[in-house]
């Protein structure tokens, strides 16, 4: 099994995305989906992805169903994502947290993700304080770039290049470093010397 270089815990350099599953009659077919994960847990890896909006919620229940109900918790890692429209200000964001897990059939997630957001509601934190003079999505390229580099996904550069730095928002190689984003950031990054790894990824 190859070893993760960024995250340990995560088996092999695979996961199990739960964004289409096996259908029969409009309900995934449980039956279905219980052999491919049990193929995809026997192999040895063991991260799996959902969202909300996948299949109309129907992903998250699948996951109960099929994953969370039938293996301990130690043998798999679950992904989920705090998705527009399912929250218009912050005091939603709580209850649909607490849902997802009903829903998801766990008392935690492994990862927890940022999600289809829009200018309204994005990473209030770091976007609506930080007011980057190049409309830089910092936020959104870290997080391709982490996935890029934790599961070399191809996809990550057309976000990129399509949806992160579209409708006038800037790209990484355009920062001029006024270091407005670094005094608000709540993790204290560089954020000006990572906008640089952003841009030699994927600004080739």
């Amino acid at each position: 099994m190859i070893q993760n270089r960024f995250f340990p815990e995560i088996h092999g350099n695979f996961g199990f995305g739960c964004m289409r599953l096996p259908m029969k009659d409009g309900k995934v077919n449980y039956d279905e989906f219980c052999r491919m994960a049990d193929a995809f847990i026997a192999s040895g890896l063991n991260y799996f992805d959902t969202a909300h909006g996948y299949i109309g919620g129907q992903s998250e229940t699948a996951i109960r169903g099929c994953v969370s109900k039938r293996y301990d918790r130690s043998r798999f890692l679950l992904t989920d994502k705090l998705t527009t429209p399912y929250f218009n200000k912050e005091e939603d964001i709580r209850p649909f947290f607490e849902n997802q897990l009903k829903w998801c059939g766990v008392e935690y997630f492994d990862f927890y993700l940022m999600h289809a957001q829009d200018r309204n509601n994005y990473q209030k934190y770091c976007v609506e304080e930080n007011a980057c003079p190049k409309g830089i999505r910092i936020p959104d390229m870290f997080s391709s770039l982490n996935a890029h580099e934790a599961f070399h996904n191809w996809n990550t550069g057309y976000y990129y290049n399509n949806v992160i730095t579209g409708e006038g928002h800037g790209k990484a190689s355009e920062c001029i470093k006024c270091g407005k984003c670094e005094k608000v950031c709540p993790q204290h990054l560089p954020i000006r010397d990572l906008l640089k790894n952003v841009a030699k990824t994927f600004e080739k």
